[in-house]
């Protein structure tokens, strides 16, 4: 399909990766298109919107806690291919769109993500009172 679309210059299927060359993966995508019809908050969704990439994803649960809609990406109905398709059209045609929700993106991983934060927030609901 992406040979007969004339895509082979933007679309590539790389099978499985190496976990250290990840963070240069993401480095050199433009967007995250999350097709999972389960998983909503995998490990690549969260180094995806940490390296900065919009994401584009069918709303399934836990996509929510990462996607804020129309923010730092787009969440699509499920099975919605149509306009999963539109939404990677309109970020691909959308430049300033495109960089301000990588921008965005990116705030939302050291907002809510960030290891640190979070291991403070997991010890203050442990620590025991005074």
């Amino acid at each position: 399909m992406i040979h007969s679309m004339n895509l082979e210059k933007n679309v590539m299927l790389i099978g499985s990766v190496q976990r250290s060359l990840m963070p240069r993966l993401m480095q050199a995508s433009s967007l995250y298109v999350n097709t999972s019809l389960a998983d909503g908050m995998s490990p690549s969704m969260l180094e995806a919107c940490a390296s900065g990439l919009p994401i584009v994803s069918f709303d399934v649960r836990g996509a929510g806690d990462i996607v804020d809609d129309g923010v730092n990406g787009f969440l699509v109905p499920v099975k919605n291919w149509k306009m999963l398709a539109a939404r990677i059209a309109y970020l691909i045609q959308n430049a300033d769109m495109l960089r301000n929700m990588s921008r965005m993106a990116r705030e939302k991983a050291q907002e809510k993500f960030d290891i640190n934060k979070r291991i403070d927030i997991i010890m203050s609901i442990y620590k025991l009172p005074d």
